[in-house]
């Protein structure tokens, strides 16, 4: 199975992807997996990325969301995500041509 991914930023404290995966594994659960990076100097608290999965004609077939782990990441740290979800759980089967867009929002 293979995704194309957009990752778009919501906070200007979280620097882009610094890594990025998807795969499946043996039970059926597509892993949206990465790592951020907080770059400012504050403490940012309860990090949720958010992955939306789109069909070829570009309808939401499915969402998912994880807090970063940790869930705070002090300044300059790099914390990971796993977003989990089964492929019976999205509207129409994953392909070649599915994309996902990932959204990081952060609690003020």
């Amino acid at each position: 199975m293979v995704f194309i991914s957009l990752c778009l930023m919501q906070s200007e404290k979280i620097k882009s992807v610094i890594s990025e995966n998807f795969y499946e594994d043996a039970y059926g659960i597509v892993h949206v997996v990465g790592e951020l990076q907080n770059i400012s100097a504050n403490r940012l608290k309860f990090v949720k990325v958010t992955a939306s999965f789109y069909s070829s004609q570009n309808n939401i077939i499915g969402t998912r969301s994880s807090l970063t782990n940790p869930s705070i990441i002090d300044g300059g740290s790099i914390a990971t995500y796993d977003i989990m979800v089964s492929k019976n759980d999205l509207a129409t089967s994953p392909d070649a041509s599915t994309k996902t867009i990932c959204e990081w929002q952060v609690e003020s």
